[in-house]
């Protein structure tokens, strides 16, 4: 873990300029209230991304710049906010204006599955919400085409979690409580199935 936020910035923009993305940093108290801390962009998409060390705690405006980025987005594109914890990264999608500094749901990925996954396939798989999907099932299905090869033999039954059939009715925030896990678990598939060829 980072021990300052700008460390942590400098170490993620550091892995994310691996992956050949644009890093701008933004944190300046001239821009306008709470927009995040950096804007990324590369490979056909951009996204933004707030940056804090150890605990969420947001300023004033900030979770309001959030929200209307995935309201003015169409309900479809939202803001991350990473935390930089002692094990991994915890997540807090932008797709909520939750009271106080308690988020309905958080994502969390460790250090050990943080470097076994593509980073620009990962935030941006985050940073997207589904909207015109009716069942888990296709949700789960449009996801694995836009990340994962076309070949990739998964059953969505196997990876959706059992509290509801995975041929009930999408209901957006349900799907994104599970949507890491689902993307951990299609990229554990597709390293292993490389693996055995």
């Amino acid at each position: 873990m980072a021990e300052l936020e700008s460390d942590f910035s400098r170490s993620l923009s550091a892995k994310l300029k691996q992956f050949n993305l644009d890093v701008t940093r933004l944190e300046s108290h001239g821009t306008s209230v709470g927009i995040p801390d950096m804007f990324v962009q590369g490979h056909g998409f951009d996204f933004f991304l707030e940056l804090k060390n150890k605990k969420l705690v947001y300023r004033p405006g900030q979770k309001a710049w959030h929200y209307n980025y995935f309201l003015r987005h169409g309900r479809e594109k939202c803001v991350l906010t990473l935390i930089s914890v002692s094990n991994g990264i915890q997540i807090v999608p932008g797709i909520k204006n939750w009271t106080g500094n308690k988020p309905d749901f958080t994502w969390f990925i460790d250090n050990k599955d943080l470097s076994k996954i593509p980073l620009v396939s990962l935030f941006h798989c985050l940073t997207q919400v589904y909207q015109q999907c009716e069942t888990y099932r296709q949700v789960i299905n449009c996801l694995a085409y836009d990340y994962f090869p076309e070949d990739l033999d998964y059953y969505p039954e196997d990876i959706w979690p059992a509290e509801c059939s995975v041929d009930d009715v999408y209901d957006m925030l349900t799907f994104e409580q599970h949507k890491l896990e689902i993307f951990l678990t299609l990229n554990r598939i597709y390293r292993n199935s490389r693996e055995l060829d």
